[in-house]
């Protein structure tokens, strides 16, 4: 471990709770933000999120060549953004002149690539992050996203989960009270058995992968593992995921499935 990762984590680790539900309707997450209504991964789709009622979003970051958190899904930057070539290449300078709205739509032109501190410092009192650590990280880069977090006071507010075993283990080591998710495309042989490895207190994965293997679902939560399904945008979907009894749907229609349930 980079000892940078330990002074992050050495004022204390934020302890956000539990995602169960235990009954409750699945909480909405919006996936990059409102992103069927706003270019995703922009501050109008979080914005998109929260005027909709909507205060949980999801979001990725990830660094620039000089180590500024932005907020991008891609590891380049030509499909969301009228720049080229990989973002880590890029200094922020560059890119935070670079325009991330008009390939969505004309009214977006002019929306940037937003900075993970832009981002938590607009974060309403009630408002939610769930913020996927994009990719490998060396120690340094997670060192600049950790002390984002820190410094606009946010921890119990941000949620961390991620794809990368690597990245669990170290933020294990750093943050080790701190709330983390396993991000999974497929499910593994005992799910269970992979987060008690990584210390994750939540299981994310396809929302398919889940409907195919649903009985994991119990065990998960027998074992106080809650579940997160992505990405789950038609209403047939949502009313088996509910019945389910997942904890969270992520979703690029976040005020639709909002409404879905207020009429359920």
């Amino acid at each position: 471990m980079h000892p940078l990762l330990g002074e992050v984590g050495s004022a204390g680790a934020p302890r956000p709770g539990s995602l169960l539900r235990r009954g409750l309707p699945p909480l909405v997450v919006g996936h990059r933000g409102a992103s069927a209504a706003a270019p995703e991964n922009t501050l109008a789709a979080f914005r998109g999120c929260w005027s909709a009622g909507v205060g949980w979003l999801e979001t990725d970051v990830q660094p620039t060549a000089d180590l500024v958190p932005v907020l991008l899904h891609d590891d380049e930057l030509d499909r969301t953004t009228n720049g080229i070539g990989l973002l880590r290449e890029r200094r922020y300078r560059e890119v935070a002149g670079l325009d991330a709205g008009s390939w969505f739509g004309p009214e977006f032109t002019g929306e940037t690539v937003p900075t993970l501190h832009a981002l938590l410092s607009e974060l309403p009192a009630d408002g939610r992050v769930l913020l996927e650590v994009k990719g490998p990280h060396t120690p340094a880069e997670l060192v600049a996203e950790l002390a984002v977090i820190r410094a606009t006071d946010t921890g119990s507010r941000v949620w961390l989960h991620s794809f990368e075993v690597e990245v669990l283990q170290e933020l294990a080591v750093a943050l080790p009270d701190s709330w983390r998710g396993l991000l999974r495309e497929e499910l593994d042989e005992d799910p269970v058995a992979a987060c008690r490895t990584l210390g994750a207190a939540s299981y994310h994965p396809h929302y398919l992968a889940l409907l195919d293997r649903p009985a994991v679902l119990a065990d998960l939560h027998q074992a106080g593992i809650s579940v997160v399904v992505y990405t789950a945008d038609h209403p047939g979907d949502w009313a088996a995921l509910t019945d389910l009894g997942v904890d969270a749907i992520i979703t690029n229609r976040p005020a639709e499935l909002l409404a879905w349930q207020r009429a359920r």
